[in-house]
């Protein structure tokens, strides 16, 4: 029999909300999310109702919902004229004629509608909150008569003038991202209560393209809106600069195409570019016009990082050539990576440019007209989409078609700054003459050797002082996010000690030296998992760079993503901390998670398709959730697991690309909740995701979700920390692996202990048992220095062992090096012959040690290869460690009675619990 709107689950949960309102008598009726094909006419009966949601929160997830019907009963609303909050956002509506009618209205969200004319709105006086984002409203003029407005959300409609807002003069917070606006009215941002700003991916005419509106959806622009205005009524000038952006795999010849526009001899022996270079040339024709060219580094570790700069308006060109097209790998310094097929990176321009971007498809490397491809090997109307293209075909070696490439330049750059997209960019003078000042600074260094440039660094007193010296200039900050957006300067607040990079290409470079497998760092790191710790970069790649210079690289790559602390830990006596970062670049491509994951269990699930997905997505993610977690969670190269504390729930991310042969640049990116409060949690890491998808410049075609969000998630920090069992963890630490007597009398003793602990009910985890070939020996080792209780069977080969030593010292830092709280998470039986007893025992091992560092160190200053080894680095302040320590621990044990026999042992260590 075929259901009716009437006897749907939704109607039915409808009419039981109605009917218990209707008794209770709240004022609020939350009817989201319920699917109705209409409304319930008792609905109408509420006449007290003051909050009624008739939205639908979770509108992006289109398997499991759908939009509420209201739009044919919508006069029925005139009944509730008690309401001040209405939300009806993603329903059917295609008119706000009913709203006339609700004088009393205070909030009102109408958002992913069909409406067009805010005009009824003129009514309701009293508003303070409109949310008419995504529909096709494009003026403003009806909410002049709305002088309470405080809270506006016209993002992504076809609003362009916000003058009309000038008179809301109780205005707080106003959002138009992605819009095209004309100028910004002084009469708007003078207004004394406007707090906020957003103006994401807007066009504002005469503004500039980027470092001035909001770089993301949650960046207030209002102060820097401001500055840019009031630099302008100090004196303005015109910006003729343009940004030609260049892209394609590593070694096709885009860094020759730079030089020779720039008028530089062609370079027989360059090889590739790292990270992103930023140069800058005058075309010719057209002298008022500057191409500020990026210069991009093509290897697939820059993709990430690179998105981040080409979301505003600049020309896109796109070189390729047919050798490397043919080629699916490349090696450069030591190091392989794929090629990208030029279908990629025209999927790149597409997804990631912006909408007005000219797009250029350079042939190089076309020495002789025979060679040239008239037809790029693209698929049919994949750029059919852009505006503006052109293929053309140059050779910089050969220094053919330099003129079409500079007249086609001129004419991109032209279209580009039409009144009808860019238009004509003004700034202050001010700026600008701070902006020339810089410029001049780094183009003087460039004719200095290496070590004799002087302005690689701008501290921020240096750069105030600059900004007052040049005048008109009202926001030195707000300059600077100006300047770091135009590539004249990096800039990340509160990194680099404050300071700015000028010279970028010198601090990329030394990022990417990290990467390079002949540098020897490479090989370690990827030994380690992903692991490092600043000394190693010192010794293998950063030997000739101060500390202070070494801080700020490590800064550099946490801000790109490439880089993310890990943990931090203390092995010399003086209490100085080493900390260790990831590579996510650099990891395996699986790694043990550690019980972190039950297959099987109920899990929350989430899927976001993208048309185009690179690394930079997944790295971006780990890299916020990873300095959180540190060790607590388990790393591989696509994808983390782990626990989050407040949920009571586990989380795991994986990224996967490449499945469908024809277009390996497309992907998913899948979150995976279990346990405890998973739905609550699945909510959170969303939001991680939309996140990293802002800073990777992503976005997915579709979203897919087990269940429906639940919109009373509150946003919240997450804190990933150490599934805890269901009863305390036990460890057994001693010397195994021998088949001497004496090591197979050790062997019966740890299992006597575990048989009984097992008739009690309790497991004892011995690393005999948990490890297999490839785990990690160091976590597991960490994970008993931080057991609830631990036996420990004292033997000479125990204390001579570098392994059983590390967890012994764990054992003792981990108890904050406590006599008392060490002993109470420690039963140590000492074996017969143990030498532990006299002064002269521990001092043997305090000799033992020590010879041990002495070897060690001397191994290291002999040959080259053992000092590059950090392992041998972290050993020798290990051996130290155990050196100073041992005295200390073996002390307190024998200060007190220890058990020789395993009855005493059994009494001591299990008859407690």
């Amino acid at each position: 029999m075929a259901h009716t709107p009437e006897d749907s689950d939704g109607m039915a949960i409808a009419r039981q909300r109605i009917a218990e309102e209707a008794e209770a008598r709240t004022g609020r009726l939350d009817l989201r999310d319920l699917r109705l094909e209409r409304l319930p006419d008792n609905l109408f009966d509420l006449t007290h109702l003051r909050e009624l949601d008739l939205g639908n929160p979770s509108w992006w997830v289109p398997n499991l919902s759908g939009p509420n019907h209201i739009n044919a009963q919508r006069t029925g609303f005139g009944t509730l004229v008690r309401l001040e909050n209405l939300a009806v956002s993603h329903s059917d509506l295609t008119s706000l004629d009913f709203v006339s009618s609700l004088p009393t209205l205070h909030g009102f969200a109408c958002g992913c509608n069909e409406v067009s004319d805010l005009g009824p709105l003129a009514a309701c006086s009293n508003l303070r909150s409109l949310n008419c984002a995504n529909t096709q409203v494009g003026d403003l003029t009806p909410l002049t008569a709305c002088s309470n407005l405080q809270i506006l959300n016209c993002s992504n409609t076809r609003v362009s003038d916000l003058a009309p807002l000038a008179e809301c003069s109780n205005l707080q917070h106003l959002d138009a991202s992605g819009c095209q606006l004309q100028p910004l009215p002084a009469a708007l941002l003078s207004q004394p209560f406007l707090e906020t700003l957003w103006l994401s991916n807007a066009t504002v005419a005469g503004i500039p393209s980027s470092g001035v509106l909001s770089q993301d959806l949650g960046d207030n622009c209002l102060n820097r809106v401001r500055a840019h205005y009031a630099d302008l009524a100090a004196g303005a000038a015109e910006t003729g600069r343009v940004k030609l952006i260049l892209l394609g795999n590593g070694g096709v010849g885009k860094t020759q195409i730079a030089r020779w526009l720039a008028e530089k001899p062609f370079d027989e022996a360059w090889d590739s570019t790292h990270g992103i270079a930023v140069g800058g040339v005058t075309l010719a024709d057209d002298a008022a016009t500057q191409m500020q060219i990026w210069d991009f580094g093509g290897q697939e570790i820059y993709h990430g990082a690179h998105a981040l700069f080409l979301g505003g308006p600049a020309v896109i060109a796109i070189v390729w050539d047919p050798a490397t097209e043919a080629e699916p790998m490349q090696t450069c310094n030591g190091l392989t990576f794929r090629n990208q097929p030029l279908a990629y990176w025209a999927a790149v321009a597409r997804h990631l440019g912006h909408r007005d971007s000219p797009l250029l498809v350079i042939q190089s490397k076309c020495d002789r007209l025979e060679q040239e491809v008239r037809t790029p090997p693209l698929p049919a109307g994949l750029l059919d989409h852009r505006p503006y293209t052109k293929n053309l075909q140059v050779s910089a070696k050969a220094k053919r078609g330099r003129a079409s490439l500079l007249e086609t330049l001129a004419d991109a750059a032209t279209w580009l700054r039409a009144p009808e997209r860019l238009g004509a960019v003004r700034v202050g003078a001010g700026r600008l003459r701070v902006q020339q000042r810089l410029e001049a600074m780094i183009a003087a260094d460039q004719y200095r050797s290496p070590d004799e440039r002087q302005h690689r660094l701008l501290t921020m007193d240096a750069f105030t002082d600059l900004c007052s010296e040049a005048g008109g200039v009202s926001s030195p900050a707000a300059l600077l996010t100006y300047l770091d957006a135009e590539g004249t300067v990096l800039h990340r607040p509160g990194l680099f000690d404050d300071r700015i990079i000028l010279d970028q290409n010198w601090a990329l470079e030394a990022v990417y030296a990290v990467f390079e497998r002949d540098r020897g760092a490479f090989t370690e790191i990827r030994r380690a998992n992903g692991r490092f710790t600043r000394d190693l970069l010192a010794r293998l790649v950063w030997q000739n760079h101060s500390a202070a210079e070494q801080d700020l690289f490590l800064d550099l790559m946490r801000s790109c993503g490439i880089a993310f602390e890990h943990r931090r830990f203390t092995i010399d006596d003086d209490g100085a901390e080493t900390i260790e970062y990831i590579a996510p670049e650099l990891l395996p491509a699986t790694t043990d998670t550690g019980g972190l994951w039950t297959a099987g269990d109920p899990t929350e699930t989430v899927t976001f398709d993208y048309p185009l997905l690179h690394g930079g997505l997944i790295r971006s993610v780990m890299a916020e959730l990873g300095g959180r977690a540190g060790a607590n969670a388990r790393y591989w190269r696509d994808g983390l697991c782990g626990f989050e504390a407040d949920s009571q729930s586990r989380l795991w991310i994986d990224q996967t690309t490449g499945t469908d042969p024809a277009t390996p640049w497309q992907g998913h990116l899948r979150l995976r909740t279990q346990g405890g409060n998973a739905r609550e949690l699945m909510d959170q890491l969303v939001r991680v995701v939309e996140r990293a998808q802002q800073r990777v410049g992503l976005t997915p075609s579709t979203v897919t979700r087990s269940s429906p969000p639940d919109p009373r998630t509150e946003p919240r920090a997450l804190t990933l920390v150490q599934e805890k069992p269901n009863q305390p963890e036990w460890y057994v630490s001693y010397a195994w692996g021998d088949d001497s007597e004496d090591g197979k009398a050790r062997e019966a003793i740890v299992d006597r202990l575990c048989d009984a602990a097992a008739e009690r009910g309790r497991v004892i985890v011995r690393d005999k048992n948990e490890l297999s070939l490839g785990d990690n020996l160091i976590r597991f080792m960490e994970r008993i220095g931080q057991g609830d209780r631990v036996f420990v069977i004292l033997s000479n080969k125990y204390l001579a062992s570098p392994n059983c030593m590390f967890e012994l010292t764990e054992l003792w830092r981990t108890s904050k090096q406590d006599p008392a709280l060490f002993r109470s998470r420690v039963r140590i039986c000492a074996l017969p012959k143990t030498e532990i007893w006299t002064d002269d025992h521990r001092n043997h091992w305090i000799d033992h040690w020590e010879e041990q560092e002495n070897k060690l160190f001397e191994r290291i200053q002999k040959s080259k290869i053992a000092a590059m080894a950090d392992a041998n680095h972290r050993n020798l302040k290990l051996f130290h460690r155990f050196s100073t320590q041992v005295a200390d621990i073996l002390s307190n044990l024998t200060d007190h009675i220890q058990p020789r026999t395993f009855e005493e042992l059994e009494q001591y260590g299990l008859d407690d619990c």
